[in-house]
Formats: C-alpha cells, structure tokens, sequence
C-alpha cells in the first residue's frame, strides 16, 4: 500500500473537481484551508469575513471550470481567494464611507432645517455663505471641517491624522456648525 493512500491530495481534488463531485470542497478545505486562510486573512481584519471568504473560494472553486491541470490547483486557488479577498474589503470599505457620509450629513442636517425655500436663489445663497464661512476659519477648524463634512472622515481619523485630542474635534466641529447655523439664519432673512 502507497504511504499516501488515505491522504487527500491535489491529484484527487482536481478529478473531483472535473467530476463537479461535491466532495471535492470538503478536499480542498482540507488541502488548502490553511493557506487561503492565511491569504485572507493577510487582508482582511474579520475572522467572520475571513471564514466567509474561505467559503466564497471554496464554492468558485467547485463552480468554476478548474485549472487546466492538478499541478496548478494551489495557485489558482490561493489566487481565486486573494481576488474574494480584496472584493470583500472593497466591499466593506465602500459601506464605512457611506456610513461615514450619513453620519456626516446627519450632524450638518439640523444646521440646514431653517425652514427657507428650496429654490435657486437660496441654493446659491447657502453656497456662498458655506464658502465664505470656511474662508474665515482657521487652517486647523478648516481642515478639520473639510475632512468631516467633505471627505468624510470620522472625527477619530481626523483627530489622529491632525495629533489632536479627539475631544478637541468634536468641540471644534460643534463649535462650527454652531457658527454656520448662526451665519445661514443671518444671511437667508
């Protein structure tokens, strides 16, 4: 008897995989769980996404056509999974910023509920007085409105990225939209 009869190997995975036999997921797992475990989780920061991915590549794995020969399993396999991998991180880079977003929109929505109509005229009126207000900050509270309010950047990352307090931020930013509300009632009477 073989010494590697009883062991899974790339050989069998890949006539399972040709077969479109289900057991050939279980096989795979067992040969390379490992190291598209590792791949993944290289990049990614979840053990839920990590665990997600695995599965993802295990299941294109089985659906897919598989590679041309059994000696090119391992690559095409760590391969589809480092691609599930950066997919899933896109993926969730894209929900914080839109997460990001509406938690910005949502501090500056009571600043712009002052009840004047919505038309062009006041459109233009708030834009110039959103740009004359930043004109007039600061360059550290402009730089942190900017970041906030346009790129979205959660007051921690600002407060990290600028070496400030993240109290200090947050009174900053309150601070501000204070002023901006007062500046747009003054100026839309």
């Amino acid at each position: 008897m073989s010494e590697n009869a009883g062991k899974p190997n790339s050989a069998e995975a890949y006539r399972l995989l040709c077969e479109r036999d289900e057991r050939a997921v279980e096989l795979l797992d067992k040969l390379y769980g490992r190291l598209l475990r590792r791949i993944a989780g290289s990049i990614l920061t979840s053990r839920e996404d990590v665990e997600e991915v695995v599965n993802d590549t295990l299941h294109d794995l089985w659906r897919q056509k598989p590679p041309d020969s059994a000696e090119s399993l391992k690559a095409y396999a760590a391969t589809v999974c480092r691609r599930q991998a950066i997919d899933r991180l896109k993926t969730l880079n894209r929900k914080k910023r839109r997460a990001d977003f509406y938690d910005a929109a949502g501090e500056l929505e009571e600043t712009f509920t002052l009840g004047f109509e919505d038309s062009v005229v006041d459109s233009m009126v708030v834009k110039e007085v959103i740009r004359s207000f930043v004109d007039g900050l600061s360059e550290r509270d402009r730089t942190i409105f900017l970041k906030r309010f346009f790129l979205f950047q959660p007051p921690e990352k600002i407060a990290a990225s600028m070496k400030l307090s993240r109290n200090l931020v947050y009174v900053s930013l309150s601070r501000m939209r204070d002023k901006l509300r007062k500046e747009l009632e003054r100026n839309m009477r």
